[in-house]
C-alpha cells in the first residue's frame, strides 16, 4: 500500500461525505499505477460512476472521479477502511479469506492477477495483500 493510494481513497471518502459529484486528484505518474488499477476495480464493482485521467505535465497525472449515489441520494460507499498501511502490510491466505464473514464489507486485495475483491479471490483461489475494505 503506498501513500498515494491512501490519499486517493481519502479524497473519495471526503467527497462522498461532503456530497460532491466529482473529485479531482493530482499525482505523480510514476506512483499512480496502483491508483489507476484500484479506480478500475472500483468502477467495475459499481462504487464510482466513472473516472478520467489527463496528463498535466511530463510526470503529473490528474484523475477526475465521478462519484456514484443511489436514486435517493444515499451514498454507495458508506466508509473506506484501510487495512494495509505503509508501515504494516496485511497479507491473507486463501484459508483466511474463506473464514472472513462479510455481510456488507467488500475487501480489495492486491494479487498476482491484479486488484480484485475478496469474492473474486475466493472464486479464483488467490491470496494476497488486503488493501482496504468498503462497506
Amino acid at each position: 500500500m503506498n501513500k498515494n493510494l491512501i490519499y486517493v481513497l481519502r479524497i473519495i471518502q471526503n467527497g462522498i461525505t461532503s456530497g460532491l459529484k466529482t473529485v479531482t486528484v493530482t499525482d505523480k505518474i510514476s506512483k499512480s499505477n496502483l491508483c489507476l488499477k484500484v479506480l478500475i476495480s472500483l468502477k467495475k464493482e459499481g462504487f464510482i460512476k466513472s473516472f478520467q485521467y489527463t496528463l498535466l505535465k511530463k510526470n503529473i497525472i490528474k484523475f477526475e472521479i465521478n462519484l456514484r449515489y443511489l436514486a435517493t441520494n444515499k451514498n454507495v460507499i458508506k466508509n473506506i477502511t484501510l487495512i494495509s498501511k505503509p508501515g504494516k502490510r496485511v497479507y491473507s491466505s486463501i484459508k483466511t479469506l474463506w473464514n472472513i464473514k462479510t455481510n456488507t464489507n467488500i475487501f480489495f486485495l492486491s494479487t498476482s492477477k491484479g486488484i480484485i475483491t475478496d469474492k473474486d479471490a475466493r472464486l479464483k483461489n488467490l491470496s494476497g495483500e488486503i488493501l482496504f475494505c468498503i462497506n
